[in-house]
């Protein structure tokens, strides 16, 4: 049997004519919905991994200004003359 040249690569792949074995246009569907759920999944994955590393990265409570200057003086960023002003600043607003 004498087979063209340019069908040889077809014929060493499988290829029965219509490139679907037999499932016509419902292997383009299927292969669409499964690219389309696959992808999803991906980029919820992703998003759900992200967003629990921001959750967890900030703390539960928000601290309280007055408990961010004490911070702040126990570090020495600033005076204890500026402390005592931002404390009777935030007790007179507060």
């Amino acid at each position: 049997m004498l087979v063209p040249l340019s069908l040889l690569p077809f014929l060493q792949m499988g290829w029965d004519g219509d490139h679907m074995d037999g499932w016509g246009w419902g292997a383009w569907v299927m292969m669409s919905i499964l690219m389309v759920l696959f992808w999803s999944t991906v980029v919820v994955i992703v998003l759900w991994l992200v967003r629990s590393q921001a959750l967890h990265s900030h703390p539960e409570g928000k601290a309280s200004p007055l408990d961010l200057a004490r911070e702040r003086y126990a570090r020495g960023e600033i005076s204890h003359e500026e402390f005592e002003r931002i404390r009777e600043n935030l007790s007179r607003s507060g």
